[in-house]
Order: C-alpha cells, then structure tokens, then sequence
C-alpha cells in the first residue's frame, strides 16, 4: 500500500513537471513541444516498469526546482526584452540595450537546455536497448515534423514577400 502511494506522488510529480515544461515550451518559442509533449511524454510512451518510473520520478525531481527557477528568470528577461524592444525611439541605446537583454535570455536557455540533456541522459541511462530504439524513433518523427513545419513557415514568409498575400 505504501508503495503504491509513493508511485502515485512520483507520477503525480513527474506530471506536474512535464506540464510545467509543455505550459511553457511556447513562451520559450517551443509551440512544437507542447503539441507533441516534448520529451518527458515520449518518455511516458516506453512501457516503463515500476521501478523505471520510480527511477524516472527521482530523476525528474532532481532537476525540478533549478529548472523551475531558470524558467522563472528567463520569464522575467523575456518581459525586460519586451520592453526593449518597444523604445521609443529605436536608438543606439536602445539597441544596446536590446542586444544585451538577448544575451541574457539566450545564456539562460542554454543553461535549460543542457540541464534537459543531462535529465535526458540520465534517464536513458534507466531505459532498455528497446525502449532507447523507440525513444530514438519518436525523436525521429519529432523532427521530421518539425522540418515539416518549417517548411510551411518559410512558404508562407516567401508568399508574403513575394507580395502573394494568401
């Protein structure tokens, strides 16, 4: 009974921390992540034991509280950008300013993304030979999308700079 308990916290956990990384994957500029659920949901897809998501859960906890708090600041540098990029009027200072303030929020996103590769890494250091294939397919996919993607945007930005408004 009371490891059936701990489970339910840990999944409840680790839900709660996918939910935070997916809510906020499209203010970081991560639309994509939220609608295929980013990595932790791929994760969720492996048929994994108990004790792999007992495993997985610490793991996830682990990263939690440093990547909850580099979300929060990087919230807050995306809102200092916002406003620089709203000067009036649009000089040398402002520039500078703007340019700055993007740095900022760039050496924070990288800090976000090798913590996500260190988690990543460490839970696949937990997963089978199979489960590490599947996982490697979903990736995949997930990018094949993405360049999918991609290509819509850039057609779309062509129609409108050929003047071939849609």
């Amino acid at each position: 009974m009371k490891q059936k308990k701990i489970t339910i916290v840990c999944l409840v956990l680790l839900l709660t921390f996918a939910g935070v990384l997916t809510a906020s994957a499209k203010k970081f500029g991560g639309e994509h992540l939220r609608k295929n659920g980013g990595v932790l949901n791929m994760i969720n897809q492996l048929d994994l034991s108990e004790t792999q998501k007992n495993q997985v859960s610490e793991i996830v906890s682990s990263y939690k509280e440093k990547m909850v708090s580099s979300h929060e600041t990087l919230r807050s540098v995306r809102q200092k950008l916002h406003n620089a990029m709203g000067q009036e009027p649009f000089d040398e200072s402002a520039e500078n300013e703007l340019r700055l303030t993007f740095k900022e929020a760039a050496l924070i996103k990288e800090d976000i993304f090798v913590m996500r590769t260190k988690m990543l890494g460490d839970i696949k250091a937990i997963l089978t030979d199979e489960q590490k294939s599947r996982l490697s397919e979903m990736r995949a996919e997930r990018v094949e999308n993405m360049k999918s993607r991609r290509a819509q945007k850039r057609s779309m930005m062509n129609c409108w700079s050929d003047g071939q408004v849609p």
